[in-house]
């Protein structure tokens, strides 16, 4: 399904492709299938949608394919209440810009390599209670460890 339509309740910015990225598109689509929103007021952004595009489809889910560079637009443009992302990399999105919108984001995030100006920020990998996010501003809690794990139904 294309995406047409200005206000969505949840926005996905997912880093997932052909060859990269699928762990974290299907961590988004349990999240996704969690809210009590109806499918279609849920949109994925994706950079490419060759395999996952058939997956969305058959899930309900709106999606539309988008460059990194036009982002920051596409997500104000929709007027969403929550952006949830999981990307491999961070660095490339205008977090600032997001939260002038007034975006509650929530971000995903394996690695705490880049700069997060998150509502919430989480990693629930294994040992990940040490890591240090030092691109994170202090008030910003950080939610780490297995207990956020997120557990998915078989697709």
């Amino acid at each position: 399904m294309f995406a047409s339509k200005s206000d969505y309740k949840a926005v996905f910015f997912v880093d997932a492709g052909s060859d990269y990225g699928l762990s974290h598109f299907i961590r988004s689509l349990e999240i996704a299938r969690c809210f009590s929103f109806e499918n279609n007021e849920i949109l994925f952004l994706l950079q490419e949608t060759d395999k996952v595009n058939k997956l969305i489809t058959e899930k309900g889910y709106n999606h539309l394919t988008v460059y990194k560079r036009d982002v920051e637009d596409e997500i104000a443009g929709r007027n969403p209440l929550i952006l949830i992302t999981d990307l491999r990399e961070n660095n490339t999105i205008n977090w600032k810009k997001l939260r002038r919108e007034n975006i509650f984001i929530v971000s995903i995030d394996d690695l705490s390599r880049s700069y997060l100006e998150s509502d919430i920020v989480f990693n629930p990998n294994l040992f990940s209670e040490d890591i240090k996010y030092e691109y994170v501003p202090e008030e910003v809690p950080i939610y780490r460890g297995t207990k956020y794990f997120i557990f998915r139904m078989v697709i």
